[in-house]
């Protein structure tokens, strides 16, 4: 199976995300900045857990932490605020069983920080801090993601490290 695109794993996230809310009936902030982030441990993670990475757009550091453009560029109407609808289309059997198990591990861990905070994370993370030493817009390498991962959020039984 092809790689996916940055857009289609977004879209996944989002659908998630408003199905979990209106299954809670509660409101929350899945900014583009915050959506972003997802998508960077999504496609951090999975080199590590399926063997290959999720998406195949590149990842670049940006000021505001490692970003797909096509999705920045998707969502840029929604700023700051959060994003309240799809910018595209949505294929529910695109992904594998393996694939979903990872996006809900990326949701389960990480959905619940805020927009700041996941930003703040991944500039302490050396995928990000790799790729910002060349410059804005450097592509965060697909190694230095799978080997990060791999170091420190490896599971080991039931036990999660990070």
């Amino acid at each position: 199976m092809p790689l996916h695109t940055a857009q289609e794993v977004a879209a996944w996230l989002l659908v998630t995300h408003f199905g979990q809310m209106l299954k809670l009936r509660v409101e929350d902030d899945l900014t583009n900045m915050k959506l972003q982030s997802l998508l960077y441990y999504a496609q951090d993670a999975s080199p590590g857990l399926t063997g290959k990475p999720l998406f195949q757009d590149a990842l670049v550091a940006r000021l505001g932490g490692p970003i797909a453009e096509s999705v920045c560029r998707a969502y840029k109407e929604f700023g700051s605020k959060a994003i309240n609808k799809l910018n595209g289309e949505y294929n529910v059997d695109a992904f594998t069983p393996e694939e979903i198990d990872l996006l809900k591990q990326v949701m389960e861990i990480f959905a619940d920080y805020r927009a700041s905070a996941l930003l703040r994370m991944s500039h302490t993370e050396r995928p990000w801090q790799e790729a910002w030493q060349h410059g804005n817009g450097t592509p965060l390498r697909q190694d230095t993601m799978r080997d990060f991962f791999q170091e420190h959020c490896i599971e080991n039984g039931d036990n999660k490290t990070a």
